[in-house]
């Protein structure tokens, strides 16, 4: 029977810790990895969704500078002269609620 020292105790008890230690380090590595993975992403993502932010912005004042330009035309033309006329009777249409069963108000 081979002499067990104490040295050869502690590499026999010391396995499984290391193990579960190099496990533990492995899960932490690979989810500090998927953290960085995901923050360069979503920071790719913002920066891409800020940019269609401004173009969207961009266009919207292009119409917007087209419309007020359009309206300041229409604006100053003569409305007869395009064949508007003044309306000679004016009517209003009310609604009237028929009763019945509904969530509608």
């Amino acid at each position: 029977m081979p002499k067990t020292t104490s040295s050869t105790v502690l590499r026999t008890t010391r396995a499984p810790v290391t193990f579960a230690l190099s496990v533990v380090v492995s899960a932490l590595l690979a989810t500090y990895l998927t953290i960085m993975v995901t923050t360069v992403v979503l920071a790719a993502v913002q920066t891409r969704v800020a940019a269609d932010i401004r173009e969207t912005a961009t266009e919207l004042t292009r119409l917007e500078s087209s419309y007020y330009a359009a309206i300041a035309q229409l604006h100053t033309a003569d409305a007869t002269a395009l064949g508007f006329v003044t309306p000679e009777n004016v009517a209003f249409v009310t609604e009237t609620r028929v009763a019945g069963l509904t969530f509608a108000r």
